[in-house]
């Protein structure tokens, strides 16, 4: 069983009820492992890493604009700048020989296109 729902099930909801309970408490109920490393995450100690799930597939920009825009020399200007952007950050990034750059567009219907 998941370790979440057997925390529930002793009425622990939140980081705080957890850090309530004694390292043997938690261990009873959870096992020597699980118990341990639930009492120490809880506390923020913690010795695992973060890594990434997968390799970055691809590289963005992008922005919003407060209101339609119409004017073709404002989209030009913004899509200029996105392109430098991602430009850059390809650069910058080993594995990236080619980025391309996509501009999607919103008609009024809502439709993206």
């Amino acid at each position: 069983m998941k370790t979440a729902p057997r925390l529930q099930r002793l009425g622990l909801q939140t980081v705080g009820d957890v850090r309530r309970l004694s390292l043997e408490a938690l261990r009873r109920h959870l096992g020597a492992g699980a118990g341990t490393e639930v009492h120490l995450q809880a506390r923020g100690i913690a010795d695992d890493r973060v890594y990434p799930a997968s390799e970055r597939k691809s590289i963005s920009k992008e922005t919003t604009f407060a209101e339609d825009v119409t004017d073709p020399a404002a989209l030009r200007d913004t899509l200029r700048w996105a392109a430098q952007e991602v430009g850059f950050l390809a650069a910058s990034s080993i594995g990236y020989p080619s980025p391309s750059v996509m501009a999607p567009r919103r008609w009024r219907s809502r439709r993206w296109s």
